[in-house]
């Protein structure tokens, strides 16, 4: 049994970074259309179902996460290492941000795919704007009638890298759980007081 789990591992392990290599394949595809595009074959979709022999819906996820992999280093990266699946960084893809890209890493690691997409589908993340992207024109103020400004009182903290986004909805320092796919399962998340978001699973698996 142990020479099959160490087998397994190692498998595993080569196929995970071998996906990998084939999103790093896409990304070239994605900045080099005019190098492989041509009549009936013009989106990346179709040129790995046909080069590469995978299922439309298999090549759709490869491309959604070669369009993430700026957003998400760290979950690439261990991908990369083989420490991730496919289908694990599929659903990272789909539906994590980008400010939750090191804690949905380590979560990913020790989760199945059900239980991934489960957690990632239940909680409403807020969609912040990424670092050095230009923040949204806000409305002018009213002003009152001896010419002040009028200004909202309330003390809102900013989003993870900016300052001035809106605070997020859950309360600071609350730990709402989710379930993860079975009952024996537990995932809390919270905020620190700077706005940094942690997720963490407890598990009798």
């Amino acid at each position: 049994m142990a020479d099959v789990e160490r087998e397994m591992c190692e498998v595993t392990g080569h196929l995970n970074a071998q996906h990998a290599r084939l999103v790093d394949l896409t990304i070239w595809l994605l900045a080099n259309e005019r190098e492989w595009s041509g009549p009936g074959v013009w989106r990346a979709e179709q040129y790995l179902a046909w080069r590469a022999g995978v299922a439309p819906h298999r090549a759709a996820q490869l491309v959604e996460i070669a369009r993430r992999a700026e957003e998400l280093p760290e979950c690439v990266e261990a991908f990369r290492r083989g420490e991730l699946s496919v289908d694990q960084m599929a659903a990272i893809a789909k539906r994590a941000p980008w400010w939750t890209d090191a804690e949905i890493c380590e979560l990913g690691k020790m989760m199945t795919v059900r239980q991934l997409r489960d957690l990632l589908a239940k909680y409403p993340f807020e969609d912040y704007p990424k670092p050095g992207e230009a923040a949204v024109d806000e409305p002018e103020q009213a002003t009152g009638a001896e010419g002040d400004t009028d200004t909202d009182t309330d003390g809102a903290t900013g989003a993870p890298g900016g300052d001035g986004e809106p605070e997020p909805e859950v309360e600071i320092g609350a730990d709402p759980v989710l379930g993860c796919g079975d009952s024996t399962d537990r995932c809390t998340f919270h905020f620190d007081d700077d706005g940094t978001f942690h997720l963490h699973l407890q598990t009798d698996k």
